[in-house]
């Protein structure tokens, strides 16, 4: 073998390697505003979830005199240690648009991009599955997160959710 076909083999593997990242560059540029908006709803969702199963659990403690007496103080004294400013809290994000088209010149890019879409909008019907399932079998804690989502602000995120939240 000679040094110029070595070397053309070395340009020809670097040209490769070279179009592989400008490709997973145009899918992350694509997509990731799509990604973004999906972890956005996936944290607001999973969040109000979380608060709701604890609503659950707190209801039981909570019908003791004794105990919702020492939670009102704690909490009393929380807050006024850590006063929250509410204008400085989170917004929640928009809803995932998979239907924006996601169109790119090259063939295989183009087909990348698609890819990853599906990937996305499969992990998103998975945890909304998930939550979905959890919803319809405690109905307790589908109330509970009804009123948590609204107090955090993410109503929009529940059509994506029904039929448990059909309210």
């Amino acid at each position: 073998m000679s040094l110029l076909s070595m070397l053309n083999s070395f340009n020809d593997g670097m040209k490769d390697v070279s179009r592989k990242l400008h490709q997973s560059n145009e899918v992350t540029r694509v997509t990731s505003e799509l990604k973004h908006h999906a972890y956005a709803e996936k944290c607001w969702l999973e969040a109000a979830l979380k608060l709701a199963k604890s609503d659950v659990e707190m209801k039981d403690y909570m019908a003791d005199p004794t105990y919702r007496r020492i939670h009102a103080e704690m909490s009393a004294a929380a807050d006024a240690a850590f006063p929250q400013d509410s204008s400085d809290g989170a917004r929640p994000g928009p809803i995932p648009n998979f239907s924006q088209t996601l169109h790119h010149d090259d063939p295989e890019t183009s087909e990348r991009i698609r890819c990853t879409v599906e990937q996305i909008r499969l992990e998103r019907e998975a945890m909304l599955s998930e939550i979905r399932a959890y919803l319809i079998a405690n109905e307790e804690a589908c109330a509970y997160f009804y009123e948590r989502v609204k107090e955090l602000g993410g109503e929009h995120y529940l059509p994506a959710l029904l039929p448990p939240l059909s309210r």
